[in-house]
């Protein structure tokens, strides 16, 4: 049989164990080529992930805007009791007074009374009240025939 060198005898005793580290490589060309390409793809990604994400916010900042704008509105109809509605109305052309009262359809009130403007006093207006549907000159009606 044969012995070992005494040197390998004195080595001291250890444990052995198989692992992976991240330490720093050089690159081949080919690797190098490769990630410029991906690179310039992902900044393309980037860009396109940042215009989505402004779209996005702005999206969502609208519907916020919406919500505490019908809150806000709620919170005044709750706190004063009225609210601003579309009500059909009237304008009523009073020639001899020389006003237009604005009347609400719903209610009958004459909610608005103000003098005629110079254009309103030219205007033609119906002097049969309506029953035979002339307009225009009074002289009209009485005209011989």
């Amino acid at each position: 049989m044969s012995k070992k060198p005494k040197t390998e005898d004195k080595k001291p005793p250890m444990k052995v164990e198989s692992c992976t580290k991240d330490l720093l490589c050089d690159l081949t060309p080919t690797e190098i080529n490769d990630a410029a390409v991906k690179a310039s793809f992902r900044d393309a990604e980037h860009d396109q992930l940042e215009v989505d994400f402004a779209e996005v916010k702005t999206g969502w900042k609208k519907k916020i805007k919406d919500k505490n704008d019908e809150r806000r509105r709620l919170q005044q109809m709750a706190r004063e009791g009225k609210v601003v509605r579309n009500v059909a109305c009237e304008m009523r052309y009073l020639w001899v007074e020389k006003r237009v009262d604005t009347v609400r359809l719903d209610t009958g009130e004459i909610f608005e009374t103000r003098p005629m403007s110079a254009a309103e006093l030219e205007m033609e207006f119906d002097y049969s009240g309506g029953n035979s549907g002339s307009k225009g000159d009074i002289d009209e009606e009485f005209a011989e025939n």
